[in-house]
């Protein structure tokens, strides 16, 4: 049994999946907290990614161009490997990143 003082908790659980002790004293394992923000930014992207499919079959039916549509559906798919996210060094780095923001 592992007894930590509350003030040694963290107040902000975003990562709370990638704690780990050290030292006595909880800490975030980084490379567990990029996957779990990793899988936030998935999530978000899901609707993203739809709304892009509709805009795609309607320029698709419309004859209009799709070369942005698709490109920003592969900007899309590429934020999860947002060299920000590697670069991210504390947890309150890598809650700022987030790739899916049009730039």
């Amino acid at each position: 049994i592992v007894i930590i003082d509350a003030g040694d908790i963290p107040k902000d659980r975003t990562f709370r999946a990638a704690w780990k002790l050290a030292a006595g004293k909880p800490t975030v394992d980084m490379d567990k907290a990029r996957e779990i923000h990793k899988e936030a930014l998935r999530a978000q992207r899901v609707p993203m990614l739809a709304k892009l499919d509709v805009d795609f079959m309607r320029a698709l039916e419309a004859g209009k161009p799709t070369a942005d549509i698709t490109a920003e559906k592969q900007r899309l798919r590429d934020a999860t490997d947002h060299p920000d996210l590697a670069a991210a060094a504390t947890p309150e780095a890598l809650k700022a990143v987030n790739p899916l923001v049009t730039p």
